[in-house]
């Protein structure tokens, strides 16, 4: 959900709320043991570059990319330092600055979350064909002792309801509007 903030300021160009909430994501991931890239550096590395700080920024997008080369989103990151340091050698040799937010296209940082990891339909019971039993080869079925202990808990279970008795009170009252009884019957 931090993710999500974080872009959220981003988008909302509050550069440096984005910045410390990127910062501090950051932060608790390392210390929860997360390695990975995390779509809070993209934040923070967006934010530092909308910032005016190009280098801050491209150092940051390029943890992101040792933490994770493969990362679907990597080769949008790569170009992005690719642009950056374009840029930088231009407004360098020019003598000029450039507005950072006009150059920069905003990577999806919501893209770079993992997929979930549950299940689409956990709530749905397994199915009958989804486990297998182990069966043995070679051992035939008992089948007339199958039939025949079957039909002796049927009668059993037969005899135990024989032996039940019930009695049944009923209670009814009709009531009005307000919730009051109007009639009882036994």
């Amino acid at each position: 959900m931090e993710d999500a903030d974080n872009d959220a300021s981003l988008r909302q160009k509050n550069y440096e709320q984005a910045r410390d909430e990127a910062q501090l994501a950051i932060t608790k991931g390392q210390k929860a043991g997360k390695q990975a890239g995390s779509p809070a550096q993209l934040v923070l590395g967006q934010a530092l570059v909308a910032l005016g700080q190009d280098e801050e920024g491209i150092d940051v997008f390029n943890v992101f990319l040792k933490q994770s080369p493969l990362h679907p989103i990597a080769d949008q990151v790569r170009s992005l330092i690719f642009d950056l340091k374009a840029r930088s050698s231009n407004s360098a040799s020019n003598g000029s600055t450039t507005n950072s937010e006009m150059i920069m296209a905003p990577l999806d940082t919501l893209g770079a979350l993992p997929d979930s990891a549950l299940a689409t339909q956990t709530w749905r019971p397994p199915n009958i064909d989804d486990v297998k039993p182990a069966v043995a080869s070679g051992i035939a079925c008992p089948d007339e002792t199958v039939i025949e202990e079957s039909g002796r808990r049927v009668q059993e279970s037969v005899h135990d309801i024989e032996r039940f008795a019930a009695i049944e009170d009923l209670f009814h009252q009709a009531l009005d509007a307000y919730g009051f009884p109007v009639r009882t019957e036994k």
